[in-house]
């Protein structure tokens, strides 16, 4: 017979869940009893989350009763004193952490933030429930798996854990409150997500109602901000940051995540402190996974330095489809673009958002337009998140760390070995002795020589090297490092001169004195495309999109909006209207067609006409 108390909660009914609650005190006990007293506390509130969510979906008002009490537990002991009356007292450097501070992580200011998709509570309903089969115990496990491999190292932040596409009805409230709390006892940070198209200063509810129940109700963290540049287009400058300002006013510790999709970075006013709680998050190319427009990154960081978050929701594959992250990549595939990306991010100064569970798959693949899963259970299961934790920063979180580095110069062998009281971690990089020097030019396409392109030389996704051509560097033999040339003004990178590859940055590693040259296309021009009304008004803030002839899309933005094309080539050019304004002709021809093929020879401006009527 089995132990009272031990029974798994699928076989216990719903009637006897008033029993069962109190049984739960003895089990904690037990636990701390028996020598876990160290993970006692988590285990008395994910006993209680877990029968929360049990009670609350089975659909009964008996059990929902019941689980807004349990709830209330759960809401009692993670309230500060004065949080029937203010909104939690979380400041950046004493963030107050869940169910108290000997069992959850504080925010440490000092240490970055490693920020990962968590989407969870989408209206009413637990989405990765609904699509992959994934249970709130299963994204908890998980923050439990993040939390331990940035601890210490690093600030864990889970992004969308509840969005609201839909007002959330007030009768999930509890369960909502519940797995938010679960997630506080491993990250420090959790944010919502809030689209701007449907809630903002003007809306009903407004933004701001919304914010006051992400805070004080659900004691979110923050929000991600979904169409923001679409709202500040819309708005302008001044009315948006004033909503900005006040948000941040009204909860001063409360960070922001601005999704922006054009290079043309979003601008905070002069005098405003907003925008210091705040990132600013570009996607990866449409139809792409892992191609990133770095000159838009370029352009972020001059506004945003050091607070550009990338993120890998492309724009949508095909019109009225969800944003996409994968189509049919091998898991192989997915992992190596992660890797790409992060490792650039040392190069370009951006932060990038690991895809745990979402954003959206592309509606035509094998995914069928679910959220992403990386876990190696439920639906859709790709089994990458354990490739995905070890490019992110950060090591156990084990008290005691010891590092030692052993260098032998005989076989020049550099061993770096870890060892703490939880883990034991090595990495090897072996040489076969001394060093080459490396020396890296450029050129363009008829064979002249270039000059004054920047060169960036990482090894391990960390900058051991840069420059501007002709440069050289001096590396150790055999081992592996990864160059990067990148382009400027109107010349592009083309193709390695040696194995005429595209590919850039490039894999090198050398034995002897070596010497790369970058093929720079600089027969290229720009496309300016702008947008005025019919009479003669500039407006801004429509869609446009660059095709090849192939269809293919090789950019998007917003006007005015300038691409790069190469002389001669031809493209097609197709802007969108957007709310009570239609596309009505072109100004140059007349055309009312909102699509045209374009081939330039010289900086070109086009200007579409919308009817505003």
């Amino acid at each position: 017979m089995p132990e009272v108390g031990n029974e798994p909660y699928d076989s216990l009914p719903y009637r006897d869940a008033a029993t069962f609650y109190f049984q739960i005190p003895g089990r904690f006990l037990r636990k701390t009893l028996s020598g876990n007293s160290s993970h006692s506390l988590r285990f008395w509130y994910r006993e209680l989350h877990s029968l929360i969510n049990r009670l609350w979906f089975s659909g009964q008002t008996k059990e929902r009763t019941f689980a807004v009490v349990l709830s209330l537990t759960l809401a009692l002991a993670y309230l500060p004193p004065s949080g029937f009356s203010s909104p939690p007292a979380r400041r950046a450097g004493s963030e107050a952490a869940a169910f108290g501070s000997s069992a959850a992580p504080t925010f440490d200011p000092s240490k970055p933030i490693t920020f990962v998709w968590f989407f969870g509570y989408l209206g009413g309903h637990f989405f990765p429930a609904d699509q992959l089969s994934l249970t709130p115990e299963d994204l908890i496990n998980t923050a439990s798996s993040l939390s331990t491999r940035v601890g210490g190292s690093g600030n864990l932040a889970l992004v969308t854990a509840v969005a609201e596409p839909r007002t959330i009805p007030s009768t999930a409230y509890p369960a909502v409150t519940s797995y938010v709390a679960s997630l506080h006892q491993y990250a420090p940070l959790v944010l919502g997500r809030l689209d701007l198209n449907r809630y903002n200063a003007t809306s009903s509810p407004t933004v701001y109602d919304e914010m006051a129940k992400f805070v004080t109700t659900f004691n979110l963290n923050g929000v991600f901000f979904d169409h923001a540049i679409i709202y500040y287009t819309s708005v302008g400058q001044a009315a948006f940051n004033d909503m900005m300002q006040q948000l941040h006013n009204l909860y001063p510790s409360i960070y922001f995540i601005l999704n922006d999709a054009r290079a043309s970075p979003l601008l905070p006013s002069s005098g405003t402190t907003w925008a210091d709680q705040a990132y600013i998050s570009p996607s990866v190319s449409k139809d792409s996974y892992e191609t990133v427009n770095y000159d838009a990154i370029v352009s972020l960081n001059q506004v945003w330095n050091g607070r550009v978050l990338l993120h890998l929701d492309a724009y949508a594959k095909v019109s009225g489809q969800p944003m996409g992250v994968f189509a049919d990549q091998s898991n192989t595939t997915e992992i190596s673009a992660v890797q790409h990306l992060v490792n650039n991010g040392t190069v370009y100064n951006y932060r990038f958002l690991y895809p745990v569970i979402g954003g959206w798959t592309f509606v035509n693949s094998t995914y069928g337009g679910t959220l992403y899963n990386s876990l190696p259970k439920g639906n859709y299961a790709r089994g990458t998140l354990s490739s995905f934790m070890q490019t992110m920063p950060g090591t156990s979180t084990s008290t005691t760390t010891t590092s030692t580095t052993t260098t032998t110069t005989t076989t020049a062998t550099t061993t770096t070995i870890t060892t703490s009281t939880s883990t034991t971690s090595t990495t090897t990089s072996t040489s076969i002795g001394g060093t080459s020097q490396l020396t890296v030019a450029t050129q363009d396409a008829s064979g002249a020589t270039l000059a004054g392109y920047n060169t960036v030389l990482t090894q391990n996704g960390v900058t051991v090297g840069s420059g501007f051509t002709p440069v050289t560097f001096t590396l150790n033999n055999g081992q592996s490092y990864s160059l990067l040339v990148n382009g400027y003004g109107s010349c592009g990178f083309d193709h390695w001169l040696d194995t005429g590859s595209t590919g850039n940055p490039r894999a090198v590693s050398i034995t002897s004195a070596t010497s790369l040259t970058a093929v720079m296309n600089c027969s290229r021009s720009q496309l300016t495309i702008t947008s005025q009304a019919i009479n003669g008004t500039v407006i801004t803030g429509y869609y446009t999109e660059l095709h090849d002839q192939s269809s293919t899309v090789l950019a998007t933005g917003f006007t005015p909006v300038t691409y790069t094309l190469s002389n001669g080539q031809t493209y097609l050019v197709l802007v969108a209207g957007y709310g009570s304004c239609g596309f009505d002709h072109w100004l140059d021809t007349g055309s009312t067609s909102n699509q045209r093929n374009v081939s330039i020879t010289s900086d070109t401006q086009l200007t579409a006409v919308f009817n505003c009527g």
